[in-house]
């Protein structure tokens, strides 16, 4: 049972924007979990949580975000893990409160996908034709497992990343025999771009990935991640949306005919930084082999050609690096935040975000929940990671 040290400071100020000395008279009132060690044993400045506390209580009193939460770690140890600000429904928000990780299931799956190619059931370049017959046919026979992972299918783009694309297929799986309809609604779709031309964000692409973990492992694919991911990793308390204790949530869930290995996991701060701290370790959490070393590589490695490009969102063709399920960050290409080259990460809606820094043996997980869900906002993410990496050492 985690035991936590509440420190109650009063800020009553308000301001719609901050300045910098403006921030140093908050005073927030943050929550913290015991740790493995000290920050500084870990090679970070404590020192730096200060500005980190005060740039979310900014953030909460702008009404940017409703709640903050973080948790920092290194291969084997936890050094920082805190909270502040209140739920939706007026509850402190608690380093051990769970929350929807929504996108970020996408790197676990990926992991899931990864072991069941290192054991011998995959390979990255096989058709996805092999395993689900209804790709058989032109052009989706092109299409590879790598290209599901690096978002380069070119499957129906998620709602909203291309405003003119209007793509329905789960609700026309929804209206249909789901079981046996969800599949070839996705089809029905079509492709936005050929397999291997550009980087396509897709909710879809992921949905088919759990379907082939469940053909290929013989169990359920929730299962199969929960068994071989989520369990060794001690993330004890990790569920699925679609189990029936867990039904309620504030983003409906698919069909439960429909994996919910693209965004279905809810879980806390720490439990995904034992995830971090797997992949920091080359795939072991304290003495439990997750995956293997050579592995974890492909998560660190680019695997799209130079000529991929990203237009989601209004992107106006950015350079893609990804690895086997997760986007590495180059510094020449992304300016907005001051982390490491080749950090790879993954963000999930709403926001939530997972940072894993080989370079600087760091994991960082940060959830700020926007008080508009409509609203993306580069304060409370790529700013926020800014603040984090300022306090190495």
């Amino acid at each position: 049972m985690t035991s936590f040290i509440i420190q109650y400071e009063r800020s009553d100020i308000m301001y719609k924007n901050m300045t910098w000395s403006q921030k140093q008279t908050l005073h927030p009132k943050i929550i913290r979990a015991e740790t493995d060690c000290l920050p500084e044993e870990a090679g970070y400045d404590s020192g730096r949580f200060t500005a980190l506390n005060r740039h979310l209580q900014s953030l909460i009193q702008r009404k940017i975000i409703l709640s903050g939460s973080y948790c920092l770690g290194n291969e084997q140890s936890i050094f920082a893990d805190n909270a502040l600000g209140l739920t939706a429904d007026g509850r402190p928000f608690e380093p051990d409160t769970p929350y929807e990780i929504q996108s970020i299931t996408k790197a676990i799956t990926a992991a899931a996908v990864l072991k069941l190619t290192e054991d011998g059931l995959l390979w990255l370049d096989q058709p996805v034709s092999e395993i689900i017959s209804e790709f058989g046919k032109e052009p989706f026979c092109r299409i590879t497992l790598l290209h599901l992972l690096t978002h380069t299918s070119g499957l129906s783009p998620f709602r909203g990343v291309f405003p003119e694309v209007s793509s329905d297929w789960e609700t026309r799986a929804d209206t249909a025999d789901t079981k046996d309809g969800w599949i070839p609604a996705i089809l029905q779709d079509g492709l936005y771009s050929p397999p291997g031309e550009q980087w396509v964000y897709s909710l879809a692409g992921y949905a088919v990935l759990g379907e082939i973990i469940t053909r290929v492992s013989g169990v359920k694919a929730e299962d199969y991640i929960r068994n071989e991911i989520l369990l060794p990793c001690d993330m004890t308390n990790a569920h699925w949306h679609c189990e029936k204790e867990h039904a309620s949530r504030a983003f409906p869930p698919l069909r439960k005919e429909i994996p919910e290995t693209a965004n279905g996991l809810t879980a806390t701060s720490r439990e995904l930084a034992h995830f971090g701290q797997m992949l920091l370790n080359n795939g072991t959490y304290k003495g439990n082999r997750v995956i293997g070393r050579k592995t974890v590589e492909y998560l660190f490695i680019n695997l799209v050609g130079s000529h991929v490009k990203d237009y989601c969102w209004g992107h106006p063709g950015w350079q893609v690096d990804y690895g086997a399920g997760m986007p590495i960050l180059r510094q020449e290409n992304d300016r907005q935040q001051l982390v490491s080259n080749g950090t790879v990460y993954h963000e999930g809606t709403g926001a939530c975000m997972l940072m894993i820094d080989r370079k600087e043996h760091l994991t960082a997980v940060w959830f700020t929940p926007f008080a508009d869900k409509e609203a993306w906002n580069i304060e409370a993410v790529k700013n926020t990671a800014s603040v984090i990496w300022s306090g190495i050492i």
